[in-house]
């Protein structure tokens, strides 16, 4: 059994709290010690984060792990205003007009964090990002050749069909349409809808929490699925999808209040 959970007997109390949070039931007590006694870790950490005197240490399987950023808990700067969050989400508006300034790289950095940090099923962390920011016009430009011709024919359906959606203004749209001149384009690529979803939802929560805005583009989203030569050009692997695409930039606009939601729908059971 190779282990991959560190004990230190001077500092473990035998409280037993990791052995009840771990998920897979790989510690238990015995005698007077907690031991590992399988090999089903997937390395969610539970066992050292819950530990109250810090006994546990972790030993990452590959280097892909970072284990020199870990923090102690701190209320003062870890707890988060309930009411100030969900006016924040509230708030949290669709940016489509950008200013012409670049986004810094270390905010780039934050926005990845954010991204990093978000849960995944069973500790997968297949997640990843591309930043589009030297080659983003030219991938721009490719999918809207493809949105340019759908626009087309479903502009010739449109005297039939009687659309709400006026395609053959869209069939002339400029390549810009797509990102709204944002300075900085985010793919999140994932082997999960649901894990590269979080961590989008994290990513721009960060981004709004940094005063940058951010637009989630679907087209783009959508359309690159099927566009096999830019899957190849962005280096996709075989089960991996662009979960969504964020134009992310410095918002030109600003609004000045929140506004009407439909009422939840909710079934107690």
């Amino acid at each position: 059994m190779r282990n991959t959970i560190i004990i230190d007997p001077n500092k473990c109390i035998r409280c037993g709290l990791c052995t009840k949070d771990c998920t897979n039931f790989v510690l238990a007590i015995a005698g007077d010690k907690v031991c590992q006694i399988n090999d089903n870790c997937i390395m969610c950490g539970h066992c050292q984060a819950i530990c109250p005197q810090n006994a546990i240490t972790l030993v990452p399987p590959n280097s892909d792990y970072i284990t020199n950023d870990i923090e102690t808990y701190d209320p003062e700067t870890f707890k988060i205003d309930a009411d100030h969050f969900l006016k924040a989400l509230k708030f949290r508006r669709s940016i489509r007009h950008f200013l012409p300034k670049q986004v810094e790289p270390e905010l780039v950095r934050q926005l990845i964090e954010a991204g990093r940090f978000t849960p995944t099923g069973a500790n997968r962390q297949t997640t990843s990002y591309i930043v589009l920011e030297h080659d983003k016009d030219k991938f721009q430009h490719d999918i809207m050749n493809t949105f340019r011709r759908i626009a087309r024919f479903m502009s010739s359906l449109n005297p039939y069909l009687k659309l709400p959606i006026d395609f053959k203004k869209l069939s002339r749209a400029k390549d810009d349409f797509l990102f709204k001149q944002a300075p900085l384009v985010l793919l999140i690529v994932s082997q999960s809808n649901l894990d590269g979803g979080l961590a989008s939802a994290n990513i721009e929560q960060m981004a709004n929490a940094l005063g940058l805005g951010v637009l989630h583009v679907g087209f783009f989203t959508y359309l690159a699925k099927f566009n096999f030569k830019m899957r190849r050009e962005l280096g996709l692997k075989f089960g991996q999808s662009i979960v969504d695409c964020l134009a992310i930039g410095w918002p030109a606009v600003h609004y000045q209040r929140t506004v009407a939601r439909k009422q939840a729908q909710v079934t107690w059971r």
